[in-house]
């Protein structure tokens, strides 16, 4: 099976000061490609985010047709898309009806929008097949591998006219059963950008501060945030040994020197 794993750009008013790599669909990939599947992402929001740092871009015209050539190139079994806070679902729409529009291709959307919104997606978007619900890592591989949806531990899917739904009861707890991100299906140099201006004093080369993901969720629930609904209620860490792996992997096959260490997501 051929799974092409999509980020979709950002609304224009949410500007952010440098490139960000998607942490989430490279785990997703790389947690197919550990199956023995064939995965391709596209980075729409990356893409766009360096066009228009060069004033060169219509959105609509690049995102349409960057979107053509990859579902003609690739020819997918599979479409997922990442739907990362609800300014993103309209642009993810927008290209879940594309996809739809080239041929039947079954499309699942992930994300914390969707995570919250599963049913109502469902109910109103007909071009969306399938919802992962919280991490989708095991998720996604069963759903792509063919398992009865009805047995898929956090997912929502339709059954006829019904919109069905399985409750996420499972989270991964050992996180260093995971493959590491697939950074091989992404260039790091296109999310390099201008770090001249930073005091560097030791002139080491930053271009981008690559995420590393140390540990998935928070115990405390507060209102404001939604991490219980995506990640459980349960922190779960990552050990030492393999975050110190994972820089030791990005330092010595990619040349990489500036990282951020995310504690919870």
């Amino acid at each position: 099976m051929k799974t092409l794993l999509i980020n979709p750009p950002s609304p224009d008013f949410v500007v952010f000061e440098y490139n960000i790599i998607p942490s989430s669909l490279l785990y997703l990939a790389s947690s197919l490609q550990e199956k023995g599947e064939k995965v391709r992402i596209l980075d729409i929001n990356n893409d766009i985010t360096n066009l228009k740092k060069q004033g060169r871009i219509n959105t609509k015209e690049y995102l349409y047709g960057k979107l053509e050539e990859e579902l003609l190139s690739f020819n997918p079994d599979f479409v997922g898309i990442s739907c990362l806070f609800s300014g993103r679902f309209k642009p993810t729409i927008d290209i879940a009806r594309r996809v739809k529009n080239q041929g039947d291709i079954p499309i699942v959307l992930g994300g914390m929008h969707p995570t919250i919104f599963p049913r109502e997606i469902l109910q109103e978007y007909s071009c969306v097949d399938y919802v992962c619900i919280g991490e989708g890592e095991r998720t996604l591989v069963d759903l792509v591998r063919g398992k009865n949806p009805e047995k898929i531990d956090g997912l929502a899917y339709r059954k006829g006219i019904e919109v069905r739904l399985n409750p996420k009861t499972s989270f991964i707890k050992d996180l260093d059963s995971l493959s590491f991100p697939a950074y091989g299906l992404i260039e790091l140099e296109d999310y390099y950008f201008d770090t001249s201006s930073w005091d560097n004093p030791k002139g080491i080369p930053l271009n981008n501060p690559v995420p590393i993901l140390t540990s998935r969720s928070c115990p405390q629930q507060c209102t404001f945030c939604s991490m219980h609904l995506v990640h459980g209620k349960s922190w779960r860490p990552r050990s030492a040994e393999n975050v110190v792996d994972e820089l030791d992997m990005l330092v010595n096959k990619y040349g990489h020197k500036f990282f951020t260490l995310l504690m919870i997501i």
